[in-house]
C-alpha cells in the first residue's frame, strides 16, 4: 500500500478543467444512489479519455475520500473558473432536487479551497433550485420555491 504522499507526488498537477472533473467526481461519490446525474456527468467531463479526465481520474482513485483530494484543487483556478465551478458542483448537489446536509457540507469545504466570490455557494444554491424547481410553473405552487433549500440555521441573504 503506498502512502497518501507518495501517491500525490505521482500524480500531475491538475489544470482547471481536470480540478473541475476531479470536484465533479467527489460530488458524485457523496450524492445518494440512485440520483440522476448521468446527464450532468456527460455534460461536465465529455469523452473519458481526455488527459483532463485521465488526470482527474487518477487524483480520485490514489486518494481515500474527497479530504484527499481538496489539497489537489487549491490554486489550480481563478476566480471566475472557481465560480463556474461551484456553480456546476451545485447543480450536480441538486440533481436530486435539493442539497443533502452532506453535500452542502462538501460544496463549502470545496468553495473554502477554490475561493470564489463571497456568498456564492448560497447564491448557486438559490438559483439552481429556482430554476430546477418545476412546481413554482404548477397551480399549487408555493409563494416561496426556494424556501425548502434555504438553511436554516442561516439568515437568508435572498430576503
Amino acid at each position: 500500500m503506498t502512502s497518501s504522499i507518495k501517491a500525490r507526488s505521482a500524480c500531475r498537477p491538475l489544470t482547471a478543467k481536470a480540478a473541475l472533473m476531479l470536484a465533479s467526481i467527489m460530488m458524485m461519490e457523496n450524492k445518494e444512489e440512485g440520483d440522476d446525474t448521468a446527464q450532468i456527468v456527460r455534460a461536465l467531463h465529455g469523452a473519458i479519455s481526455c488527459p483532463d479526465w485521465q488526470a482527474a481520474s487518477e487524483a480520485w482513485e490514489t486518494a481515500t475520500g474527497p479530504d484527499d483530494c481538496l489539497p489537489w484543487l487549491r490554486g489550480s483556478m481563478n476566480r471566475e473558473q472557481s465560480n463556474c465551478a461551484l456553480a456546476n458542483l451545485t447543480e450536480i448537489a441538486l440533481a436530486a432536487g435539493e442539497v443533502s446536509e452532506e453535500s452542502r457540507a462538501l460544496l463549502y469545504r470545496i468553495a473554502e479551497v477554490l475561493d470564489p466570490a463571497p456568498g456564492l455557494v448560497d447564491q448557486a444554491i438559490f438559483v439552481i433550485a429556482s430554476k430546477n424547481n418545476r412546481d413554482v410553473l404548477s397551480p399549487k405552487s408555493s409563494d416561496d420555491p426556494h424556501r425548502r433549500f434555504a438553511r436554516h440555521d442561516r439568515p437568508s441573504v435572498y430576503h
